[in-house]
C-alpha cells in the first residue's frame, strides 16, 4: 500500500499558512528578511520599532515575527504605518504582544471601505457648488 501523504507531502514545498518547508530547509532568519525586503523603508522601520518595544515587554521571537509579518503580507503599507502609529501612541505595546498588532492590522485592512463610509455620513461631503 502506497503512502499518497508523502507524495502529496514532496509536491507542496512549502505550507502556504505557515511556511514551513516539508523537505526540512527551514531558514526563519532568511524568511524574515525575504519577507521585510517587500516592505517600504517607512514601514520597515515602523515594524522594527514597534517590535523592539514590544520585546521589552513580552518575549518575541524569530517565530513570532516571521509569523507577524506573515499575517500582514497582503496588507498595502500605508495601512501599516497607520496602525503602527495608532498602536504606538495608544501605548498597546506595553500590554499586548504583535499578535494583537498584527489582528489589528488585518482588521483595518478588510473593514478600510466601510470605515471610509463611516467617516464620509459622520462628516458628510463637501456642498454642491452653486454659480452665482
Amino acid at each position: 500500500m502506497k503512502n499518497h501523504h508523502f507524495k502529496i507531502g514532496w509536491q507542496l514545498a512549502e505550507c502556504p499558512n505557515c511556511g514551513f518547508d516539508l523537505n526540512g530547509t527551514f531558514n526563519i532568519s532568511s524568511k524574515i528578511q525575504m519577507l521585510f525586503n517587500k516592505r517600504s523603508t517607512r514601514a520597515r522601520e515602523s515594524i522594527k520599532t514597534i517590535i523592539r518595544l514590544t520585546k521589552q515587554t513580552f518575549p518575541v521571537r524569530p517565530k513570532d515575527v516571521y509569523h507577524f509579518l506573515l499575517r500582514i503580507k497582503d496588507v498595502p503599507d500605508n495601512i501599516i504605518v497607520f496602525t503602527i502609529n495608532r498602536y504606538f501612541k495608544q501605548k498597546h505595546y506595553e500590554s499586548k504582544p504583535i499578535n494583537y498588532l498584527a489582528a489589528i492590522i488585518k482588521n483595518h485592512n478588510e473593514n478600510l471601505d466601510k470605515l471610509r463610509e463611516v467617516e464620509r455620513k459622520r462628516f458628510g461631503s463637501k456642498p454642491p457648488t452653486r454659480e452665482i
